[in-house]
């Protein structure tokens, strides 16, 4: 079962962004699963420590498509942390397209997130 459900043109390119809203820096890696051939395939793979903005565009896919993103934080041990990650089409935010991840890092200042996204 999916974490989110998005409803996407199945014409237009998926713009994924990634945003450190606290002060960690964040690795990432994006999958996309495609209908057929239904195998996972890394679309990028990336981190925040380069200060170069994280927007990652995924060719059109069909509704029954899923992506998946993995995101390893690292900073001060059992500190605050927020990652802001947008889902776009055509310059337009997907609705329900904006998701925030809060957490609290473990006590050698790491933690991970993993979120399922069904496109429909």
């Amino acid at each position: 079962m999916a974490d989110v459900t998005l409803r996407i043109d199945p014409a237009a390119s998926i713009e994924v962004n990634f945003v450190v809203r606290s002060k960690h820096v964040v690795a990432y890696r994006l999958w996309v699963k495609t209908t057929p051939p239904a195998q996972w395939q890394v679309v990028a793979d990336g981190h925040t420590a380069d200060h170069i903005p994280d927007l990652v565009t995924v060719p059109p896919v069909s509704p029954g498509a899923q992506l998946a993103f993995w995101l390893g934080i690292g900073g001060d041990p059992n500190s605050q942390y927020e990652v802001l990650v947008t889902i776009s089409q055509n310059g337009k935010m997907l609705e329900d397209g904006s998701l925030i991840e809060r957490g609290r890092t473990n006590e050698k200042g790491v933690a991970e997130v993993q979120v399922l996204i069904d496109l429909t």
